[in-house]
């Protein structure tokens, strides 16, 4: 089966040969390439369904985060580097743990089983709260980019961005 990296790198390339496109004629695109291709079609019905059962079963146990904003990024070539690098890197609440949840509905407990980024969110975040309603992108940010000299930091711990 295909993976979720698979398919963001598919639709980079479909948007990057159709990029004067509107995003209903590269709706269209996707969906006609993706039905051509299984191993998409079951990767999709994999992401949706991990993504609407976390929110699903989130707002059945009462944990659902406040709603956040989602920042609309201009795909322009003439950007600099710099500036796109901050806004991926800054949307640290949509992150996927390896948990399978995104990182703004993962609870302080949850993130405390995992190691390094995640075990330092833990030490904020109460193990009963969930991490959109208690740190915000750029608190994130700052947490990931200060991490010298943190215990949690040891070799061999993984310290990436979540992804």
């Amino acid at each position: 089966m295909a993976s979720t990296e698979d398919l963001r790198l598919t639709l980079r390339a479909l948007m990057h040969e159709h990029r004067r496109e509107t995003k209903e004629e590269l709706l269209q695109r996707w969906c006609s390439l993706v039905a051509a291709k299984p191993e998409l079609i079951a990767a999709c019905a994999s992401f949706f369904f991990g993504f609407a059962y976390n929110k699903l079963k989130a707002a059945m146990n009462g944990s659902v985060p406040k709603k956040r904003e989602a920042k609309i990024v201009d795909p322009s070539w003439e950007q600099d580097v710099e500036a796109i690098q901050w806004t991926i890197i800054g949307n640290l609440l949509d992150f996927m743990t390896p948990l399978g949840k995104v990182l703004g509905d993962c609870t302080g407990a949850e993130c405390a089983k995992l190691k390094g980024f995640y075990g330092r969110v833990a030490k904020i975040v109460p193990a009963d709260e969930v991490v959109g309603n208690h740190l915000n992108n750029k608190e994130l940010l700052t947490l990931f980019l200060n991490r010298k000299g943190d215990d949690d930091n040891k070799e061999g711990d993984s310290d990436t961005p979540p992804h």
